[in-house]
Order: C-alpha cells, then sequence, then structure tokens
C-alpha cells in the first residue's frame, strides 16, 4: 500500500491555502489540524468501507469460568468473532447476541442433535460470550483498530486514491477559516474529491456483484447451529 508522510501533507495544504512561508499557522497547530482531518476522514472509511482497515484475526482463549475476552487496547470497531472448531484448523462464524436474549439462551442439548448456538456481546472493554458455560473454546477476533495520533513529520499514512487529498484540502480549510478568508472554492474540491473516492471505494473487487446476501436456514431454532 502507498503511504504519504506528514510532512508532505502540512506542504500540500500550505501550498493549497496560499500560506507557504508565512508564520500565521504554527507548525504545532498545522500537525493539529492534519490529526483533526486524518481522524475525521479515518472514521468515513471505517463507517463506509470498513475492509480498508480490517487487518489479521487476534487468536484467543476462553477458559472455564471466564466468559470474556478483554479488548486490544487499539480497538475500535468489532468485524466479526470466530469459534475454532477443531483447534484451529477450521472456524466458525459467530453472531453478535442481542442484549434483550442476555438470559435466553441454555446449555441443553436438543433431539435434532443441535448446539446451543454461543453469542457474544460488547461492553465496556470486554468481548462477554452466551451462554457462559458453553464459552470456553479457542476464538478469533476480527476488528479495526483505532486511528494513531501522527505526531512528527515522518509518520505516514496509507494512500487510498484520493483519501490523502481530503486530508490535504481540510487542512488547508482550517488554515484559511483562521484567517477569515474565503473556503467556497475548497468546499467545491473537497465535495468533487469525496464523490470520487466514495463512487471508486464502493467495490474493492470489480471481478463480482456489489450485493453480499446471507441465506439462513429456517427449519430449527435461531438460537442454535449444528
Amino acid at each position: 500500500m502507498a503511504t504519504i508522510t506528514v510532512g508532505t501533507i502540512k506542504t500540500r495544504a500550505r501550498q493549497k491555502a496560499d500560506l507557504v512561508g508565512s508564520n500565521f499557522i504554527s507548525d504545532t497547530e498545522l500537525l493539529a489540524y492534519v490529526n483533526e482531518a486524518f481522524f475525521a476522514w479515518y472514521d468515513v472509511l471505517v463507517s463506509r468501507f470498513e475492509d480498508y482497515n480490517l487487518g489479521d484475526p487476534t487468536s484467543f482463549t476462553i477458559s472455564a469460568g471466564t466468559p470474556y475476552y478483554d479488548l486490544p487496547a487499539d480497538f475500535y470497531k468489532l468485524a466479526g468473532v470466530d469459534r475454532s472448531i477443531d483447534n484451529g484448523n477450521h472456524y466458525h462464524a459467530l453472531r453478535p447476541s442481542p442484549w434483550r436474549s442476555r438470559n435466553r439462551h441454555t446449555a441443553s442439548y436438543t433431539s435434532y442433535g443441535l448446539y446451543p448456538r454461543i453469542g457474544y456481546r460488547v461492553t465496556g472493554n470486554k468481548l462477554r460470550f452466551v451462554p457462559e458455560d458453553q464459552s470456553p473454546g479457542s476464538y478469533r477476533l476480527w476488528y479495526i483498530p483505532l486511528a494513531t495520533a501522527l505526531t512528527q513529520d515522518s509518520d505516514t499514512i496509507e494512500r487510498y486514491n484520493g483519501f490523502e487529498e481530503l486530508i490535504v484540502i481540510d487542512t488547508a480549510m482550517k488554515m484559511l477559516a483562521k484567517e477569515e478568508s474565503d473556503l467556497s472554492y475548497l468546499n467545491m474540491e473537497r465535495q468533487r474529491v469525496e464523490n470520487r473516492m466514495i463512487q471508486m471505494m464502493q467495490q474493492r473487487s470489480l471481478e463480482g456483484s456489489g450485493c453480499i446476501e446471507e441465506v439462513e436456514r429456517a427449519d430449527f431454532d435461531e438460537d442454535f447451529f449444528y
């Protein structure tokens, strides 16, 4: 993945705001503007195109008597949880457990040979599992990490075919806003870049349809899997 440095973003923002060589905006203030823009557009990527920031899964084990997992320090958004069904060779994708169903699960087997569906829920900084007596096992967690604050000119961010330009434009707009200059042109430019980015990012794979459909069997209770 291509990257761009914070120093380059700051230089391009000064150029776009026509403030090259000006001391009106301090370097510290400019870095704060870059971070504000970076965090804002990172949230856009996470909410609309979550797979762009999805890394490798984190493996963990749940022991008897402790039906929860302490989430990683950089945890931001949950993408999915899998449970191992044969010592890590194959995994079963779990479903989140609605709060209203917290007491609904049972650990008893049925005449159909089904097992209670293991559910999960994020509460505070923990990932909890129900039913608790069925939770021990091996799992893997798919999650999107928090954006890391940029502190040095040498820090880098990934470039997503225009993502960095939105940070440049937003930073330049903050600079001009402090100067009380006209922002109309940059507003139009930001809208143009955002529209193009959204259109191109909606479907990362060009070989398939953008529609994802999940078909669920209806002949058994939804709280069980086989």
